[in-house]
């Protein structure tokens, strides 16, 4: 992904006095008649980003046929709906099955061949419009594209969550994708908010016996289970801890190293595939950990928490809630890594003072040992960290601010800021006022300050954030503070409110724009949306064609002559490059005197509106978010 708008709005703000911060990624592209993305293929047809490359896909896929049964198959039948055909498993007398798929409907779909080797014959008398496959199976990728468009999805390498919301988009399911997104993300709050404290206290070991005597593996970072621990954030040992985890398989002679509180052991017995379970879960070396002599190590059947499914991860967390809130859990099997030697993602040993816990997250820099809970916080950055610190109630004595001054971001009260220091510009800070501030916790953007952050580490212990997602990026500070009950409490609030919103929607197409000095911006819904827009996403606001994207772009730059392409039946639209009220208002006035804008559907039917700068051109976090939605309720809810 590339950098964010984060970065376009920072040097407008330096080279403009510009009030825009914070955000998005700023992959742009020049505006043209039709979208960029979709310009090189065919009537009918959209271009989709995917593993394998880039594809034109039909926009009202008919005929799909995929190649994974739990991979594949799975995800599609969960938005209701059904291929005409799919690879499964391969039975040794002869006949199939589709794995994964209880519950579901898969009456008529036409068995293509083993996973491993379908059967390209099979598929092509099928006629479909659109294959669905895995990444392994590049090899036949081009054989495949004779037959019909062909995409690759990865649901192994990244969350799946995020991997499932691409079979959504293939299938124009966004609104069921979300739904059922909406349902996973409020179990995991559910949970997370009924752990409290436990969750800083249990070390939790989730594995799988391998396919050979004596070896086993960790589960996926990806799947179902594994998007859920990351999701939760639960301890685990160090060999299955942080971005760098061991997945291959390993000897059992290391299991060891995976003692813990609780031992999950995922287990695929139900379609004979783990044949040396037993044995493995007989093994002296397993039954002599502390863990197993606490007798908590608990099998999970893989068959029905295993799978590219939102169904999969919630049944995990079901399990996990059933084992994890047993008031008679035993908590003090092994020393947390908070107090103990921990392995950091360089693979050396780190020792937390008392008073410390380890940092380890995916979205840092790198490990580093924090306060339990922090008490006075430099935030580097007067964007994310600063605006998301402050809603979170965090104790901010000091932060940079946008071009050296003392002033704040305008979403920000003088109340919230008046104890805050200013300690130069996020570029420059001041490192030696920030050395005198006696700081137990340092905050800001990796991508600024990354080279420094051995210097900054002997200020005070340093958490570099390196996601471009809002969201994450909540979570990540609100956990680095010690306070994560606050991130969930907030998200609580959002998703319910979304809830709310979402039946209450008009059904119209919205467009936006931003006016600027000598041009427009109009920030796309996909992937890689800037915050506000992912928000609009969210809510279920529709964006028209010209305005949604498959690819990483982030915004556009029409002219006049392609501004008609706004064609949403309401249009809103922000100010912003010269920082100045006088400058901004005469700006509204030439571009809405224009006979190009005049002709625009939105303001032929008087459904024009200006919205306010501050949390859509400069987002915060959930304030702004709350903000967006407010704009939401006033002009497009019933």
């Amino acid at each position: 992904m590339k950098r964010s708008v984060y970065l376009l709005t920072t040097l407008l703000v330096l080279t403009l006095l510009s009030a825009c911060v914070a955000g998005a990624p700023a992959t742009e592209s020049s505006a043209t008649a039709e979208s960029a993305a979709d310009s090189s293929c065919a009537v009918g047809f959209r271009l989709f980003v995917h593993s394998g490359g880039e594809s034109c896909v039909p926009e009202n896929p008919q005929r799909i046929v995929t190649l994974q049964d739990q991979n594949a198959l799975l995800p599609l039948l969960e938005l209701a709906f059904k291929p005409v055909g799919s690879a499964g498993q391969l039975l040794e007398d002869g006949g199939f099955r589709f794995r994964r798929v209880e519950g579901f409907d898969t009456e008529g779909i036409e068995f293509v061949g083993a996973i491993v080797e379908p059967n390209l014959e099979s598929i092509a008398l099928l006629q479909p419009d659109l294959i669905i496959g895995p990444p392994f199976q590049s090899d036949i990728y081009d054989s495949l594209s004779a037959i019909a468009p062909t995409v690759l999805i990865d649901v192994h390498d990244r969350p799946l969550d995020e991997a499932l919301m691409d079979f959504a988009m293939l299938v124009n399911a966004e609104e069921q994708a979300a739904t059922l997104k909406a349902e996973y993300e409020a179990n995991v709050a559910e949970l997370l908010a009924a752990l409290g404290d436990r969750r800083e206290q249990i070390t939790i070991s989730v594995i799988t016996p391998g396919w050979e005597s004596g070896q086993f593996y960790n589960e996926a970072t990806g799947q179902a289970t594994g998007t859920v621990m990351q999701a939760l954030g639960l301890l685990r040992p160090a060999p299955e801890a942080g971005p760098d985890a061991i997945t291959d398989l390993r000897s059992i002679e290391t299991l060891p190293e995976h003692d813990a509180d609780v031992m999950i052991i995922i287990s695929y017995t139900g379609e004979d595939q783990d044949p040396l379970f037993d044995e493995f879960f007989n093994s002296p070396i397993l039954n002599n950990l502390g863990v197993a002599q606490a007798e908590q190590i608990y099998v999970f059947d893989g068959l029905r928490m295993v799978g590219a499914g939102w169904s999969k991860m919630n049944t995990f967390i079901d399990e996990l809630e059933r084992v994890l809130l047993n008031p008679d859990l035993n908590i003090d099997v092994v020393q947390e890594p908070a107090s103990q030697a921990s392995t950091t993602a360089e693979g050396s040993d780190t020792t937390c003072a008392d008073g410390e816990r380890l940092f380890a997250d995916a979205h840092i820099v790198e490990p580093v040992c924090v306060p339990v809970t922090a008490q006075r916080i430099i935030t580097l950055d007067p964007f994310y960290s600063l605006q998301m610190g402050v809603q979170l109630g965090l104790p901010i004595i000091a932060s940079a601010t946008v071009d050296g001054s003392d002033t704040f971001p305008a979403s920000l009260t003088p109340e919230e800021t008046a104890g805050i220091t200013a300690v130069g510009s996020f570029d420059t800070p001041n490192l030696e006022v920030l050395a005198g501030l006696n700081a137990d916790l340092i905050i800001g953007d990796a991508y600024f300050y990354a080279e420094q952050v051995d210097l900054l580490n002997q200020i005070a212990p340093t958490v570099l954030i390196n996601t471009p997602e809002w969201k994450q990026w909540i979570y990540t500070i609100a956990a680095a503070a010690g306070v994560p009950e606050r991130a969930e409490d907030g998200f609580a609030e959002y998703e319910e409110r979304i809830a709310e919103i979402q039946p209450r929607l008009r059904d119209v197409e919205v467009s936006f724009v931003r006016l600027i000095p000598g041009g427009f911006q109009v920030y796309l819904d996909g992937p890689s949306a800037y915050a506000p827009f992912s928000v609009l996403a969210e809510a279920g606001v529709k964006r028209t064609a010209f305005e949604t994207t498959e690819d990483d772009t982030v915004l556009l730059r029409p002219d006049f002559e392609t501004l008609p392409n706004l064609t949403g039946d309401i249009l809103f639209y922000v100010v912003g490059g010269a920082n100045d009220p006088v400058a901004d208002n005469a700006l509204v006035e030439e571009v809405t005197a224009n006979p190009i804008w005049q002709q625009l559907p939105a303001v032929q039917a008087g459904e024009v509106y200006r919205l306010e700068n501050t949390h859509w051109m400069g987002f915060g976090g959930l304030r702004s978010a709350h903000a967006i939605l407010d704009d939401i309720e006033m002009y497009l809810a019933d």
